[in-house]
């Protein structure tokens, strides 16, 4: 029986099936909560690459973490923080980087009006 390809055709398609397909790409993830002077966090919590929320209790105004995640996995965090007097400002950031190519994040801010405990949330997303 003749083949309806050709054979350069043939090898072609034949040289490519022993190739799989590239592991997705590795992330930076970074996590920071920071605050202003009269700001202390009692607590934060974030999503690691294994996919297990991480509780950090009294972190420093200054607090942060990295890690290297491949892509599709999630982020979230969320911050607990008492500021004692008014006009004092919080804030928590993730940022995800593919080295080289792009840095994208998310965060949330708060201002305080008066004394206060506030929360400051990050939602569920995933990453690629």
């Amino acid at each position: 029986m003749k083949s309806l390809l050709p054979s350069g055709l043939a090898a072609a398609l034949l040289s490519g099936c022993g190739k799989g397909t590239a592991p997705p790409p590795t992330f930076l993830i970074s996590y920071v909560v920071a605050g202003t002077p009269r700001v202390t966090f009692d607590s934060v919590v974030y999503e690691n690459a294994q996919g297990q929320i991480v509780k950090v209790i009294a972190p420093a105004n200054d607090w942060g973490i990295s890690f290297p995640m491949p892509a599709y996995g999630y982020v979230q965090g969320t911050a607990w923080a008492v500021a004692t007097a008014a006009n004092e400002t919080a804030s928590l950031k993730v940022r995800w980087t593919l080295t080289g190519v792009r840095t994208d994040s998310d965060s949330s801010t708060a201002t305080t009006t008066a004394p206060n405990r506030f929360t400051l949330q990050i939602v569920r997303r995933q990453i690629f």
